[in-house]
């Protein structure tokens, strides 16, 4: 094992990332050569005066970057030939070949470009296009926002068209949401697990995030109202439905639980992620629904239609849509109104309801694919998700499962990114079933099985 200690110097940000780079430096430099033992998580945090869990973090970061590779009982090792360190923390892998399967994007794969073709012949008729190409700051033009009103309604509420507001996709509504109702070293509460994409927001702007425990519904209200009891959060994010990454959807009676304790705290704003449920068969009203003047409801059209049609919607009480809405204009003056167009007239001829109707049969086929090839795995896969969660077999660890997937060309997402504060990761991994096209999902499902069917890695036996 070599004695290695990084030199964090003046790095800035979270440890774990410093000690990601610094590894990344040294690898480059060749201060640590290929199938170098690293040392010990114990032994590196006790060196550097950190949590065995930050190492562990930088680990596992450096592994997800291709630096290194983890061996159950073994140890972590510099790979043989490192890739690039990927720029980002969360969202889309750095490319891949064209024979990698990316099971770790949790997005819609839509090969059909036909309709958005005709929808662009159809704008370019139009004799006042020049409106959709104009600066006009703040909550969007009022068709767009009736049109958001219209799709939320499918869910079960319509909520007034003047709460509404559109923004460049659902992650820009919750940035935008958290920079509004909150400051520097204020307190966000969310599941245990849950989307990086909600930590990497509120770390962007100085924001605490406590983690909330779950069960097979989602978060616990009695552990929502305890933490509320211990410290003053500004907001609650919570993914009522098919969560990311756990899959769980919150009953009638959870959502009334979670609603009551909102209700009864004056301080804090429940910012209610749904992305998902347009592909439930059966909708589930929104928490907003029960209480709307202390919740922030964001859905996204771009997970109904196509990922880069970056057009969201958020609906806010009165009292904070001005500041959302001052918060959207500061971080991009303007959701594009050309973008925002599409959506509307998809919305409301019908291309919207075709194309989610057809995606949950594809995310159905596919599912009961996955399912019978994982026969035996606990998996849970519900209707209309975009994603499995998926316990590991006995002997595999999720960093060895990852590198393993990895060797025959599948992505698998790091299950510490979805982790909050400093619980040990589960061995479980999220499958997005929706993002490849059909025909690498279907020629990947196979392979996976077979590597998951064996006890533990060939190369982890323990000597």
């Amino acid at each position: 094992m070599t004695i290695w200690i990084p030199n964090l110097g003046k790095r800035g940000g979270p440890r774990y990332l410093a000690i990601a780079e610094a590894l990344s430096d040294d690898i480059a430099r060749g201060t640590l050569a290929a199938e170098t033992r690293l040392p010990t998580h114990r032994d590196l945090a006790y060196r550097l005066g950190v949590t065995v869990g930050t190492v562990s973090r930088a680990y596992a970061e450096a592994e997800r970057r291709g630096l290194v590779r983890g061996e159950v009982g073994r140890g972590t090792f510099v790979r043989v030939d490192p890739e690039p360190a990927a720029p980002i923390r969360f969202g889309a892998q750095a490319e891949e070949s064209g024979a990698t399967v990316d099971l770790s994007l949790n997005c819609p794969h839509e090969a059909d470009d036909s309709a958005f073709r005709a929808t662009l012949a159809d704008l370019t008729a139009e004799p006042d296009i020049r409106a959709l190409l104009a600066f006009r700051p703040g909550a969007g033009a009022p068709a767009h926002r009736e049109a958001a009103s219209r799709l939320v309604a499918r869910l079960g509420w319509a909520p007034d068209p003047a709460r509404m507001a559109v923004t460049n996709g659902a992650q820009h509504a919750l940035s935008a949401v958290l920079a509004a109702i909150c400051r520097p070293g204020d307190t966000v509460v969310c599941e245990t697990l849950t989307y990086p994409g909600i930590r990497a927001a509120a770390e962007l702007i100085g924001l605490r995030v406590k983690p909330i425990d779950m069960d097979e519904e989602g978060m616990i209200p009695s552990a929502l109202e305890e933490a509320l009891a211990a410290v003053p959060a500004k907001a609650i994010c919570a993914q009522p439905t098919l969560h990311n990454p756990t899959t769980a959807t919150m009953s009638p009676a959870r959502r009334d639980g979670i609603s009551e304790i909102v209700a009864r705290h004056g301080g804090v704003t429940l910012i209610e992620d749904d992305v998902y449920g347009h592909h439930l068969d059966r909708p589930q009203l929104p928490i907003a629904a029960r209480v709307p003047e202390r919740t922030v409801f964001i859905t996204s059209a771009s997970k109904c239609l196509m990922p880069g049609l970056r057009t969201g919607y958020l609906a806010a009480p009165e009292a904070l849509h001005g500041r959302i809405v001052d918060a959207i204009r500061t971080t991009s003056w303007m959701a594009s109104p050309l973008e925002a167009e599409i959506a509307a007239r998809w919305i409301d001829d019908g291309r919207l309801d075709q194309m989610v109707a057809a995606r949950r049969r594809e995310l159905a086929r596919r599912a009961a694919l996955l399912r019978n090839a994982l026969a035996g795995a606990s998996l849970r896969l519900p209707q209309g998700s975009f994603h499995a969660w998926v316990d590991l077999p006995e002997g595999w660890t999720v960093d060895s499962a990852r590198g393993a997937a990895r060797d025959i060309n599948i992505l698998l997402p790091p299950t510490e990114a979805f982790v909050i504060g400093r619980a040990v990761p589960p061995r479980s991994v999220r499958l997005s079933i929706s993002h490849s096209d059909a025909a690498q999902f279907d020629e990947a499902v196979p392979r996976l099985a077979a590597l998951f069917g064996r006890p533990r890695p060939a190369s982890l036996a323990v000597i």
